[in-house]
């Protein structure tokens, strides 16, 4: 984030309140979801009872072609949850990308992928959403409600792909406003990516009924 203090007067400011900086400890990230679900407003941080979850995928090959489909996904979920569902009051996003598979170091299920590769999926601006990622790069939505019933803005790789029918895209929307690497400790992950994204949407149930999700807001990490 930029900072828009005259020098002079953050001079003062130091001179007045004492610059402490030096002294501060680094607050640990936690993801955090905001929106507007149906006209309720819900928000949730990342902490004992919302965990962080993050995984990539692939396909090779794809529509006949010499290209990859990669996948990485990122979601804020409940840990506690009422019996006989598996999630509730998660969000999930996904980010597809489509690439030649000469630009990947090898096969992609053993070899990880290039750095530039990795950081390039999620960059500042719109992005687009897309239904089948298959055919087509781009963003996929999943919200799972209280009573556990999954609602996505497109198919996703799961046994309850949804929605049936291809939805209308017009009028949603979905930015990236911060992108940045993290640096990765031994023996973790290859990659992380900080990321912040606002999105309005609809999502669908696999019955073709649907949820408006306005004004979100999702701050989270992207691992591989």
């Amino acid at each position: 984030m930029k900072s828009h203090f005259n020098f002079g007067f953050a001079i003062l400011i130091c001179l007045v309140i004492g610059c402490k900086k030096n002294n501060e400890e680094v607050k640990p990230f936690l993801a955090s979801f905001q929106a507007t679900i149906n006209k309720v407003q819900i928000s949730y941080e990342q902490s004992a009872d919302y965990r962080l979850a993050g995984g990539g995928s692939f396909i090779n090959n794809i529509n006949g072609t010499d290209s990859a489909g990669i996948g990485i996904l990122s979601g804020l979920y409940k840990v506690q949850f009422e019996p006989d569902t598996i999630i509730q009051n998660s969000i999930y996003v996904f980010f597809i990308e489509h690439i030649p598979e000469d630009s990947l170091n090898g096969a992609p299920f053993i070899v990880p992928l290039p750095d530039r590769v990795f950081r390039r999926i999620f960059t500042l601006g719109d992005h687009v959403y897309t239904f089948l990622p298959s055919i087509k790069g781009g963003i996929i939505v999943t919200w799972y409600d209280m009573k556990g019933k999954k609602w996505a803005t497109g198919r996703d790789n799961s046994w309850d792909t949804i929605p049936g029918a291809r939805p209308h895209y017009s009028n949603n929307s979905f930015s990236v406003t911060f992108s940045n690497p993290i640096t990765v400790q031994t023996g973790t992950y290859i990659y992380k990516q900080e990321v912040h994204m606002i999105f309005n949407c609809w999502v669908y149930n696999k019955e073709g009924d649907s949820l408006h999700i306005e004004n979100a807001k999702f701050n989270t990490i992207y691992t591989y």
